[in-house]
């Protein structure tokens, strides 16, 4: 028989799953620098290509600017500049994104852990359901206590 503590339980999870647990979970398949590496390369791709569409944009725009200093050879200071500016993009771009990941894999943290305290407890209950009820919630605070004393969170 399925008690009202397990449903509670069940529901909790069921919510967590269906809102936030689908980002949580998938933050905590990585180890937090992994994360972060992960979220800047992705962010520093994008934006790279965001900067090439830009600067293809810009010089469409004034192409007639741009034919000109072909024209004269007197590009290279334009490419430089270009370059610097891109570069200056690239690291604000990067920084932000190290920080941003870091504050979302920080911010997952918590949630996960009691969503692991929840898988954890409802495994145990069913685990330790033919036992006598003061020894199951002796042994099931227990085996709670060892499990999040854990210093990874493994699924």
């Amino acid at each position: 028989m399925i008690s009202e503590e397990k449903i509670k339980l069940m529901t909790k999870i069921a919510i967590y799953e269906s809102d936030k647990g689908k980002k949580d979970l998938e933050i905590a398949r990585f180890h937090i620098r992994q994360y972060i590496n992960i979220e800047t390369i992705q962010a520093l791709a994008i934006n790279t290509v965001a900067f090439g569409m830009v600067l293809c944009l810009i010089m469409l725009l004034f192409m007639n600017t741009v034919v000109q200093i072909v024209e004269r050879h007197g590009y290279g200071k334009y490419i430089f500049f270009i370059l610097l500016l891109y570069l200056a993009f690239i690291i604000v771009q990067g920084l932000y994104a190290r920080m941003r990941a870091k504050e979302q894999y920080e911010e997952a943290l918590p949630r996960i852990r009691q969503y692991k305290k929840y898988l954890t407890k409802l495994y145990y209950m069913y685990e330790l359901k033919e036992q006598p009820e003061e020894i199951k919630q002796e042994e099931l605070e227990e085996k709670l206590e060892e499990e999040m004393n854990a210093e990874t969170i493994e699924f």
